[in-house]
């Protein structure tokens, strides 16, 4: 009897803590895409920029523009991770990071090719390995 009781409790508390998580993660997910919103003013303004630089200054600034959209679009997958906690989710967001690395901060052929093989067996994951939900 007492030990059926200690579990009783021990799945009560536990079941506490799973709450208070998830509640987090909600709360977690409001503030990244508060952030996300917040952020979409530097947007227009590298895009006013962009339609008014002359030159190689293009190069620099639409690279910082693709930085900071790709960013953008990485806090909103992560959002949507911390919501649906699926497999396909996280894979998303690590397609996006590493796009977004190879975008912008690869500087030579050998990072290239990992970052290229790493999406590859991502998208194999993906397609090969993650059940995908019955509706």
């Amino acid at each position: 009897m007492n030990g059926e009781n200690n579990q009783n409790m021990r799945d009560k508390i536990n079941n506490a803590i799973l709450s208070l998580i998830k509640w987090l993660e909600l709360l977690l997910a409001i503030f990244v895409i508060i952030a996300v919103v917040i952020s979409l003013k530097d947007i227009l303004k590298f895009i006013s920029q962009i339609y008014m630089v002359k030159g190689m200054d293009f190069y620099e600034l639409f690279n910082g523009f693709l930085a900071h959209v790709l960013l953008l679009v990485i806090g909103l997958e992560l959002t949507e991770t911390l919501l649906r906690h699926t497999p396909g989710s996280i894979i998303d967001v690590m397609l996006f990071a590493i796009a977004r690395k190879m975008l912008i901060h690869s500087s030579n052929a050998y990072e290239l090719l990992v970052g290229a093989i790493a999406i590859a067996a991502l998208f194999a994951t993906k397609r090969f390995l993650v059940v995908k939900p019955q509706n």
